[in-house]
């Protein structure tokens, strides 16, 4: 941190405790210093995420949960590989845990049903549930669930009507720094259209 002149006694740090005021420090997260200046605030300008020194760590200031759009349509057809969903995406910092909701409005061929998966960083670990209140002829009531370890695919039956699935994420981070990430894909291949319509969205919070 500078010095300064003419406030204090020459050559002293400027810290919030002497300044009686709030000094903010920016950089990437990467290169926020040591902690040990309590009441030192720190904005990362990459993870956008603001911290404060308590005087011996930072401590990350959770702000708002984070939430992500899908602002379009997207498309799988006769194909059974996961991939990655182009929006409902959320970075992570190392040894955070985060709980991840999304809501996703899906349609598939009743042959090629749906499967998903979600994702952490590099040695992250943690639990996922879908569920689904999915009308079935015959079992209109029916509620169609699956849970797996992150990183681990949960196949739900499909309709080619629109409809809703619940996904509910714990994920433990270790020390790699990335992405929450869900992927989908259908269950069977079929040439035909799967879809996670726009609207679907992701809620994410550091605990």
């Amino acid at each position: 941190m500078p010095t300064y002149d003419g406030f204090w006694a020459a050559g002293t740090e400027g810290t919030a405790l002497n300044m009686n005021a709030t000094v903010t420090q920016f950089s990437t997260a990467a290169l926020r210093p040591a902690a040990g200046k309590k009441g030192v605030l720190h904005f990362a300008t990459d993870t956008k995420a603001l911290s404060y020194d308590n005087g011996s760590a930072w401590v990350e200031i959770q702000i708002a949960p984070t939430i992500k759009n899908k602002t379009a349509d997207e498309t799988v057809n006769n194909s059974t590989t996961l991939q990655d969903d182009n929006d409902l995406v959320v970075a992570i910092l190392a040894n955070e845990t985060w709980i991840v909701e999304m809501v996703l409005l899906v349609t598939t061929d009743i042959g090629a049903d749906f499967k998903l998966q979600v994702n952490g960083p590099t040695a992250s670990a943690g639990y996922v549930t879908a569920i689904t209140p999915r009308y079935e002829a015959g079992a209109p009531a029916n509620l169609i669930s699956g849970g797996a370890a992150l990183g681990s695919p949960i196949s739900l039956a499909g309709s080619a009507t629109a409809y809703t699935v619940k996904v509910t994420a714990i994920v433990r981070n270790g020390a790699n720094a990335g992405n929450i990430t869900l992927q989908w894909a259908q269950d069977a291949a079929v040439v035909a259209d799967t879809k996670v319509l726009t609207d679907s969205y992701l809620v994410a919070m550091r605990k």
